[in-house]
């Protein structure tokens, strides 16, 4: 890792400020708009580049790498067509609050806006489903926006950043600064609850008999879940399944479906009647049985 205070090139200084950022993977295809960054990634033992068939691989790769490790996924694309290619995979981190952040190459800065060679607008593109977004046309820039970039995936309510970097910026040098802290005036997000709310909600849980949760999966809930959530045990001479220990299920948008699932094994105790997505798999079982989804 460079030492901060050298003069390096925009793209250099991009992979050092990832590299310090803790990514350890970036899933990508390379273009021409991306080249300088791909040629500083070259060779690099910290950051492991896996190359992908296509951008829509990339995003989704990024977005399941963030799933599954919780850290902050990294796709990299060229501009244009490669840019757009990442609109899936970034609207589906968007939607499911996954952590990422998509970085994409960009014309020379004085071919921005006149319908260039593979240039388009990647910022008004995923506006609608990105928490922020940045184009850099100076490498000066390029230290501060990963610092931020970073910091906005991450914390509050996660999401998908966009770095937009014009390939001029990539390839001019600067000294290399990165920011000890990130303070950013527009952005304090609140993740604290209203204590009110808070305290009827416990109460109503002490209350109940047979107490479970149903939550988002970016909330604090959901990440003690994975190591204390509800154990399943399958009976060997059915097909159903027994819950032990504490009912816990993520739920967001279609991302919660594959928990959703197992939601029926507590028909008898919560008393469901239909599942939330009546073409799932167990209400299939169930028509099949009964004659009719319960």
């Amino acid at each position: 890792m460079r030492k901060i205070g050298m003069e390096l090139s925009g793209a250099r200084i991009l992979v050092d400020s990832l590299k310090r950022e803790g990514v350890e993977y970036i899933f990508g295809v390379n273009g021409g708009a991306a080249m300088p960054i791909f040629d500083a990634l070259y060779g690099e033992t910290e950051i492991k580049l896996i190359p992908m068939r296509h951008e829509q691989g990339a995003s989704h790769a990024a977005d399941g790498y963030a799933r599954a490790t919780g850290n902050v996924g990294v796709a990299l694309a060229t501009s244009g067509p490669g840019a757009t290619n990442l609109v899936t995979g970034i609207a589906t981190a968007y939607m499911d609050s996954i952590p990422m952040v998509a970085i994409t190459g960009q014309v020379f800065t004085h071919y921005i806006g006149s319908d260039a060679f593979q240039e388009c607008d990647i910022i008004g593109v995923t506006r609608p489903i990105c928490k922020h977004s940045y184009l850099i046309k100076n490498s000066d820039e390029v230290a501060d926006v990963v610092a931020e970039a970073f910091h906005i995936a991450k914390t509050g309510k996660p999401g998908p950043v966009i770095i937009d970097i014009a390939k001029d910026a990539q390839m001019h040098e600067t000294l290399f600064q990165y920011p000890e802290t990130v303070d950013i005036r527009s952005y304090k997000p609140q993740v604290h609850g209203d204590p009110t709310q808070i305290a009827k909600a416990a109460a109503l849980i002490k209350e109940a008999k047979r107490p479970y949760s149903l939550c988002r999966w970016w909330c604090r809930t959901c990440q003690r879940q994975r190591g204390t959530a509800t154990t399943y045990s399958q009976n060997p001479d059915s097909n159903y399944r027994y819950v032990d220990g504490p009912r816990c299920i993520s739920r967001n948008t279609s991302f919660g479906d594959g928990d959703a699932r197992h939601a029926w094994i507590l028909l008898c105790q919560l008393r469901f009647y239909r599942c939330r997505s009546c073409y799932c798999y167990w209400c299939k079982v169930r028509r099949s049985r009964y004659g009719r989804s319960q």
